[in-house]
């Protein structure tokens, strides 16, 4: 397996590459829009240059420059009004997308043992990249296995994740996957692809302007143009042409955004391993969408438009995966597990009203009947403690979880004060609990600490940290 370090500068090597070839696609739009006007011109008689338009035509290597010049400029200035118009229309929050796509907030203080492993494994891969705790959203009525991350930037990202992800796959692979939703964040994928989203409805605009031009026309019940007076004819021509022209450059348009997007997807991927330094997790949670009938198909009306958030593919393939966001499945296997036979075992989803039928997990009497549980309530850790053998902890070097280390880890948790544990969950408590616990327990010295922070610091979070300090 190449080195992950160097799968990531490959990918963004090749992203700047594809980036360029953007350049191009403006330039020979440009060039077919001229042509088109040139056309109209030659064919509807603009009287005293009608004969050096029709040389254009029949001898493109004869330009007009002025008109050239011109063309060029209404061209470039409808296209950047038009990406400025969508991207202003796509600036919404993360929390905005998610709500679109039916995501439910995951709640700081949730109860379920699902979603607070998911919680933690957040804030872990926030800690490896260094980037901001997003807020966390469930898609309750997706049972594929999926993921997303939106937002302008990083500061007003969401990610979110399907109940299906949610519910099978294990720790290990959750965090390959978030891993991987958490390389986008750290490498500025949301505002790149806010950048092509806007570019492309930009190009698109030519073609809607077409459009509009060929609607202009006075059509009959035969679909032939009555005439309404000079320049009926040019008009129609300019709106076929602009037509043709638009469509076809976003469809080169969307060619290279996906091409973009799959080297995109090849370097969070890559991320995601040196985040968790565990190939072999994202490998598993891949080899799971392929195994699972669901896969990660989308099922969402709006899951077209966001389909270049996701951790994998959410629509059909279409053009021969030209038009693909993601690589395909196979080949980001094997990227991190080189021995991939390209067999996928079947294996069926949680479905979500697991939770709530009342199936308590089974009993735990010996370390043989924890193989196959995913999902494990607060009680049966500490089942596991009371039930397994009493064997002095082995020295830290082996790391191997014990009873010791559960029955510890339980008594711990279960000391910290409720108000504590609450406030460490959402922002601002937690940098209550921070200045709380800086405070020194003599009282003339403490009195001094909160004048001197009484300039830089909030009163309202001095109130609170003086509040948790007893505590």
């Amino acid at each position: 397996m190449t080195d992950f370090f160097e799968r990531q500068n490959i990918a963004r090597r090749k992203t700047k590459l594809l980036l360029c070839y953007f350049l191009p696609s403006v330039a020979l739009t440009i060039v077919g829009v001229y042509f088109v006007v040139v056309c109209a011109l030659a064919f509807h008689g603009f009287s005293s240059r009608r004969h050096q338009y029709i040389d254009n035509v029949i001898h493109p290597s004869v330009i007009d420059w002025h008109l050239f010049a011109i063309v060029s400029a209404i061209t470039i200035f409808a296209v950047t009004i038009a990406a400025i118009y969508k991207a202003q229309q796509l600036a919404s929050g993360g929390r905005a997308v998610a709500a679109m796509l039916g995501g439910r907030r995951v709640n700081n203080n949730t109860t379920d043992v699902d979603e607070r492993r998911l919680l933690n494994v957040v804030e872990e891969m926030a800690i490896a990249s260094g980037v901001p705790v997003p807020e966390v959203f469930v898609l309750g009525e997706e049972y594929c296995i999926n993921a997303f991350v939106a937002g302008h930037d990083a500061k007003d990202a969401a990610l979110g994740i399907t109940e299906g992800a949610l519910r099978t796959l294990n720790r290990d692979e959750l965090q390959a996957v978030v891993g991987h939703e958490f390389s986008h964040l750290l490498n500025g994928d949301m505002g790149l692809n806010l950048w092509l989203m806007s570019f492309l409805y930009g190009i698109l605009f030519i073609s809607l302007t077409g459009k509009f031009f060929i609607n202009w026309g006075d059509w009959d019940d035969n679909c032939t143009l009555r005439r309404r007076g000079r320049g009926e004819g040019g008009i129609i021509i300019v709106g076929i042409g602009l037509f043709v022209i638009g469509s076809i450059g976003y469809f080169c348009g969307r060619v290279i955004k996906s091409a973009v997007s799959r080297e995109r997807e090849r370097l969070a991927d890559a991320a995601a391993v040196q985040f968790t330094r565990n190939p072999l997790a994202l490998a598993g949670a891949l080899k799971k969408i392929g195994g699972l009938v669901y896969g990660s198909r989308i099922t969402g009306a709006e899951a077209d438009e966001a389909s270049h958030m996701f951790f994998s593919d959410v629509m059909p393939d279409s053009f021969a995966g030209l038009l693909s966001t993601h690589p395909p499945l196979e080949e980001r296997i094997r990227a991190v597990d080189p021995s991939f036979n390209g067999q996928f075992e079947h294996i069926k989803s949680i479905p979500a009203q697991m939770r709530e039928d009342g199936n308590a997990p089974p009993l735990i009497t010996s370390i043989k009947d924890i193989r196959g549980v995913t999902r494990l309530p607060p009680t049966a850790i500490i089942q596991i403690a009371q039930v397994l053998n009493d064997k002095p902890a082995p020295a830290v070097r082996q790391r191997r979880l014990t009873p010791q280390h559960l029955t510890y880890a339980a008594s711990l948790t279960a000391s910290i004060p409720t108000d504590l544990a609450n406030a460490a969950r959402e922002p601002f408590g937690a940098t209550a609990l921070v200045y709380a616990m800086l405070l020194l327990p003599d009282a003339t010295a403490r009195s001094k600490q909160l004048v001197d922070l009484g300039p830089t610091a909030s009163a309202s979070l001095m109130s609170a940290a003086q509040q948790y300090f007893p505590s």
